[in-house]
């Protein structure tokens, strides 16, 4: 990937290499912090996915923390206990349904 984008493509980003010897969260703790102490709520960044939509255009969507949340407790309260493990199951969480 990198050779395809060119050293000029990425010199003001930061690159995670998973091949190399120390990656940069080795030396971070192996405890889950807090996230309230950290500054961190439902409106951060949960993730992104990238779709070209109706238009062929590659976009990426940024989905909040907030609307995950809302999306588990909406399956909880329509669907029951077994049909929420089936479709936790066939439903991928980087596909946003909601």
């Amino acid at each position: 990937g990198r050779s395809a984008l060119g050293a000029d493509a990425l010199l003001d980003l930061t690159v995670v290499d998973l091949e190399t010897a120390t990656p940069e969260w080795a030396n971070l703790p192996a405890s889950d912090p807090d996230p309230r102490a950290l500054g961190l709520t439902s409106r951060h960044l949960a993730y992104v996915i990238y779709t070209s939509g109706s238009t062929g255009t590659p976009k990426g969507v940024m989905i909040e923390h907030a609307s995950t949340v809302n999306l588990l407790h909406w399956s909880r309260d329509v669907f029951t206990a077994s049909e929420i493990s089936r479709t936790l199951f066939s439903t991928s969480i980087s596909f946003d349904l909601s």
